[in-house]
């Protein structure tokens, strides 16, 4: 997720391309942007239209359009991230987190939440670069939540009750 760069967003589908890990998969898949974080993403990227500051030495730049699509989304004092274990230790603390929290966490927070709400075994993994039958094996007991709300769906064969 920190290499992503702007021109990985596609505004009119509201979606990001990312480039899926060298697993054998498919080589990038187009993830839809929540409509909340949509808005927000949005004004990033107007903030990062703004001139940067000037750099202390001259260097031969590309034009601002390719200058811009190729700006991490995510950065910091303008170089693009590369590790966030400080950073992720830091906010937890600050957030008064003691317990140990991994930023792998939020992806199954995601998947376990999504299957909650009832979202599709398919596009879950297809989101996540999973295949169905590894998040069915991994999120067994939401698949048996899932599939016991199902049949609780299924009328009583006694009208009366």
């Amino acid at each position: 997720m920190l290499s992503l760069t702007w021109n990985a967003v596609n505004w009119g589908k509201k979606t990001i391309r990312v480039t899926s890990a060298n697993k054998g998969g498919p080589a990038w898949r187009d993830v839809p942007i929540h409509d909340d974080f949509f808005d927000e993403i949005y004004s990033w990227f107007k903030s990062d239209q703004k001139p940067p500051a000037k750099p202390k030495r001259k260097r031969k730049k590309p034009p601002a359009v390719l200058q811009m699509n190729l700006r991490p989304i995510i950065y910091y004092h303008g170089h693009k991230i590369t590790c966030i274990q400080t950073s992720w230790k830091g906010a937890l603390t600050r957030a008064g987190i003691a317990r140990r929290l991994r930023p792998y966490d939020l992806r199954h927070y995601f998947v376990t939440t999504a299957l909650e709400k009832g979202a599709d075994i398919k596009a879950v993994a297809e989101i996540v670069g999973s295949r169905p039958e590894t998040i069915i094996r991994h999120y067994q007991h939401v698949s048996r939540e899932i599939h016991r709300a199902a049949v609780s769906k299924i009328p009583a064969l006694d009208p009366e009750t």
